[in-house]
């Protein structure tokens, strides 16, 4: 079964991380009063230049860092460009607590890459 857009807003409004500027970027302006992380990932100032995105989205330097204090659930965005499940949902689902409750990978033919969007649920 497909989330449609409507659905993954409704979802994504729980909170959303990745480490995707280029997602997280572009929902953050959609959806300022969202709860939303990116994964400050690249060697450099980078995060210092997102900042132009706060409140709406944080940035953070470690993924315990964005699910710290955190229980419930929310949604992970990433992209590849062979269709794998990409590192953000593997490297949070290892997590201890979270658990993936679904995963949904969309062909992108005008940028031949794979978006995928997650749902987990982190529990203590």
């Amino acid at each position: 079964m497909q989330m449609k857009v409507g659905q993954m807003a409704a979802l994504l409004k729980t909170m959303g991380i990745s480490s995707d500027i280029g997602f997280m970027g572009v929902t953050s302006v959609l959806y300022p009063e969202i709860d939303q992380t990116y994964l400050d990932w690249q060697p450099g100032n980078w995060g210092t230049a997102y900042r132009v995105y706060e409140p709406a989205l944080r940035s953070v330097k470690s993924w315990d860092e964005a699910l710290k204090d955190y229980e419930g659930e929310f949604v992970v965005i990433g992209q590849t460009r062979n269709g794998s499940i990409p590192k953000d949902v593997l490297d949070i689902a290892a997590k201890d607590g979270v658990e993936k409750l679904s995963v949904e990978t969309y062909y992108r033919p005008y940028e031949r890459t794979f978006f995928t969007i997650a749902i987990m649920k982190r529990s203590w």
